[in-house]
């Protein structure tokens, strides 16, 4: 599998729209009442600082994560069917996991992100049922996991599991 490069596993997440709202308004404000701009420039500084800081620990490469889907081999019609994830990461703080399974078209579900805090060096699982109604192959996608350190200023995309029939 060709490995993805990491411009395109990074996200930004709402932390860091807040952060530059609010580095903006502290220009803003710092031009209204005439006080030196050296103020807002630190301020900038810092905050590019933490972007920087939290974009390194969410790629530095010795940090490993991984995700695998366990489904039965046949589903039982109009009866709940678990489906476990595992989950298992490297991190040395912990992390919060957005969790986008992409389920099959039959089951016709909506709305399936869960999001969760993980603690650091344990195999987590994670548990949810299905009831399927029809007959045939049930055709499971990804499982598309955010990533995102304590600060959640930037999230960094993972494809979990591996599509499965």
């Amino acid at each position: 599998m060709k490995k993805t490069p990491f411009y395109l596993q990074l996200y930004f997440g709402n932390r860091f729209y807040l952060l530059g709202l609010s580095i903006v308004v502290c220009f803003v404000l710092l031009w209204l009442t005439h006080l030196p701009l050296y103020i807002g420039q630190w301020f900038f500084l810092a905050g590019l600082a933490l972007v920087l800081l939290d974009t390194a620990y969410m790629f530095f490469p010795k940090h490993k994560f991984t995700c695998s889907r366990i489904i039965s081999n046949r589903f039982s019609n109009s009866d709940q069917n678990a489906v476990t994830l595992m989950l298992w990461h490297s991190y040395p703080l912990p992390l919060r996991v957005d969790l986008i399974e992409e389920l099959p078209e039959q089951v016709q579900e909506r709305g399936n992100k869960k999001t969760q805090h993980y603690s650091r060096n344990k195999k987590h699982s994670l548990q949810y049922l299905l009831r399927p109604v029809l007959r045939g192959d049930y055709h499971f996608g990804h499982t598309v996991c955010m990533l995102s350190s304590p600060l959640r200023l930037v999230q960094r995309r993972r494809l979990g599991s591996q599509p499965t029939v």
